[in-house]
């Protein structure tokens, strides 16, 4: 489950955005690079400035009641909402808008269920973490994305 979960952290941003660049595709890397920025501002401003300190599930459960191996690194605060969620969509939607392909609308789905799941199964967050991660990160990249097709659009040059 830890490798799921590592879907949702910003290295898959990094390692497309300089894949996008290296095939000159700036415009979308920027797109990508600005959405994972926006996601990681108004993640963090909800986690410490509107929700603080909202408690994650094992600071109020014992670890004898839980599955977890002993010595797994887990934060106690901080859960709403839950920030591997909302990158894994923010990226994953961008990908589908982006890529087309159903086989990459299709495993994107599966990827982003799956992070969701790993984060409440880990014990790092409780449900309602996960779902308002997946709402926002699909709001975020859905705005991002509707903003560069606008830029787009009134700069042809664009690409």
């Amino acid at each position: 489950m830890e490798v799921i979960t590592n879907w949702g952290e910003a290295q898959l941003f990094a390692i497309l955005i300089i894949a996008l660049a290296l095939q000159k595709r700036y415009f979308m890397a920027l797109e990508f690079l600005s959405a994972g920025i926006l996601s990681s501002i108004v993640v963090q401003s909800l986690k410490r400035l509107v929700f603080a300190p909202s408690p994650r599930p094992m600071a109020v459960i014992q670890w004898s009641e839980t599955l977890l191996p002993v010595g797994l690194d887990v934060p106690l605060q901080f859960a709403f909402p839950s920030g591997h969620t909302t990158t894994a969509f923010v990226f994953f939607t961008l990908l589908t808008l982006h890529f087309k392909k159903i086989s990459v609308q299709i495993l994107s789905a599966l990827v982003v269920i799956g992070v969701g799941l790993s984060r409440v199964y880990l014990m790092a967050h409780w449900l309602p973490d996960v779902m308002a991660g997946a709402s926002l990160g699909l709001c975020i990249g859905l705005f991002t994305h509707n903003v560069f097709l606008r830029i787009k659009k009134s700069r042809p040059s664009l690409r």
